[in-house]
């Protein structure tokens, strides 16, 4: 199998690309998988590092024979990318089913004719994709009318356990990361298996044996208190990861928010925002501040904070995970966004300063997810 594929994904989450890498990867059909950086406001169309990445895993793809490269692209990337990209298959996720059309169709039109495109199965977009493409179209999602569709047998602050029916049978898939958004990667992850040729039994066995996925509702640390660290990079993709917490049976949940400088200033109150409909306090604090101040940062979140929602300023890092997890109670969820679930290092101005919040939160806990 020679082919190039993008996963696109509306606002965070590399869970999808990384769940179709399992199942190629386990089936034999060797893959390679990144999620690359999102340009900042001032990167040039067509110079960033992110084109340079898909065109040398183009050349590698094709060179190779049987390798597949997934790209895990962000709304931002894949507007200014697409045009560099070469595809006989497609991967497309949502976070909670709104999707740029224009983003779509640009992706889509890349994709060749004797192709494979796998999306939700969201009306709006499937109407987008019959007509920017002429590729095979494999659906997935919750609904009835999906090719690859799943039905919640259980969901909880494990994980969840979905039976699956498909054009080729039916089985059980179970996912030890909470919430609906990752069920549905899981589900995309199936499908694209299947669009590649892999076997449903071996597909859903290899899903089902996928503990963790860094930084897409990663489950850290378990027992009295669940903490889960997620990419969220939108208040879309933070509202769905404290949205899905809840659901699946949080008493309380509890989000530590930091924004990125130098990164869309625009979406910076809508996280704020996001985080205050959904959880039940806040810790506000500081990513990578990079060039820009990091009171000023910390100040265009309380801004988009309503007054009555409970929140903490704290710019060491630090300082409030460990204030968030002694406000926990059993039965509480926190949520960890805004720096990366594989970053160990925070950017402040020409400075490099040592965290890592998944070893954090294991080292103040004493537990974490068993291996």
């Amino acid at each position: 199998m020679t082919a190039t594929a993008a996963s696109w994904t509306h606002g965070g989450g590399r869970g999808l690309a990384w769940a179709a890498k399992c199942v190629l990867d386990a089936a034999g059909i060797a893959t390679s998988c990144v999620a690359p950086r999102i340009p900042c406001a001032g990167d040039a169309p067509s110079t960033g590092a992110e084109r340079v990445f898909v065109e040398r895993e183009r050349t590698r793809a094709a060179a190779a024979g049987r390798t597949l490269t997934l790209v895990d692209v962000g709304t931002t990337w894949a507007k200014r990318g697409a045009p560099a990209l070469d595809l006989s298959a497609l991967l497309v996720g949502s976070v909670d089913g709104r999707l740029d059309t224009g983003v779509a169709t640009a992706l889509l039109r890349r994709v060749a004719a004797d192709g494979v495109v796998v999306l939700p199965s969201d009306v709006r977009l499937t109407r987008t994709a019959s007509a920017a493409c002429r590729a095979r179209r494999l659906t997935y999602g919750f609904d009835a009318a999906a090719d690859i569709r799943g039905e919640f047998r259980r969901s909880g602050l494990d994980g969840f356990e979905i039976f699956v029916t498909t054009p080729v049978g039916s089985g059980t898939l179970v996912c030890a990361r909470p919430g609906r958004r990752a069920a549905g990667e899981m589900l995309g992850a199936l499908a694209f298996g299947l669009a590649a040729g892999v076997p449903l039994a071996g597909a859903l066995d290899t899903l089902s044996r996928v503990r963790d996925i860094c930084g897409s509702m990663e489950r850290v640390a378990e027992g009295p208190v669940t903490v889960v660290i997620d990419d969220a990079s939108t208040g879309i993709a933070l509202a769905a990861a404290a949205r899905d917490l809840r659901d699946a049976g949080a008493r309380r949940v509890f989000t530590i928010l930091g924004v990125e400088g130098d990164r869309s200033p625009s979406e910076r109150g809508r996280l704020a925002r996001a985080a205050a409909e959904f959880s039940d306090g806040i810790f506000l604090t500081v990513s990578h501040s990079r060039s820009e101040d990091p009171a000023r940062l910390a100040l265009a979140m309380v801004e988009g904070l309503p007054d009555v929602v409970e929140c903490e300023l704290e710019f060491d890092r630090v300082k409030a995970v460990r204030t968030a997890l002694l406000a926990m109670r059993a039965g509480d969820a926190l949520l960890i966004v805004g720096l990366g679930g594989d970053a160990t290092a925070i950017e402040v101005g020409d400075r490099l300063l040592p965290c890592d919040d998944r070893a954090l939160v294991r080292e103040l806990t004493g537990t974490g997810v068993p291996a």
